[in-house]
């Protein structure tokens, strides 16, 4: 097993293109959107961390991640229904 999820995303793309079988080259497709996925959720779990975005964000007057739309929610009344700008 590769190390890093970008050297098994590599070794996958590499196993997919030398691949003939097309059984072998589907079960290559499914791992390597696996692989793909777990690499984008890790990447956006870093940038949600990062202190830079943590920063702007308050720098704009913006609330913390997820409570604007609790804020939202809390101001709206059914006469006022939400609308997206």
């Amino acid at each position: 097993m590769a190390r890093r999820v970008e050297d098994e995303i590599r070794k996958l793309c590499e196993e997919l293109l030398a691949g003939k079988d097309d059984d072998q080259q589907i079960q290559k497709l499914v791992e390597l959107r696996a692989a793909l996925r777990l690499h984008i959720e890790r990447m956006r779990a870093r940038a949600a961390d990062y202190p830079i975005m943590q920063d702007r964000r308050q720098q704009a007057g913006m609330p913390p991640e997820g409570t604007a739309i609790k804020a939202r929610l809390k101001s709206a009344t059914p006469s006022q229904p939400m609308i997206r700008r």
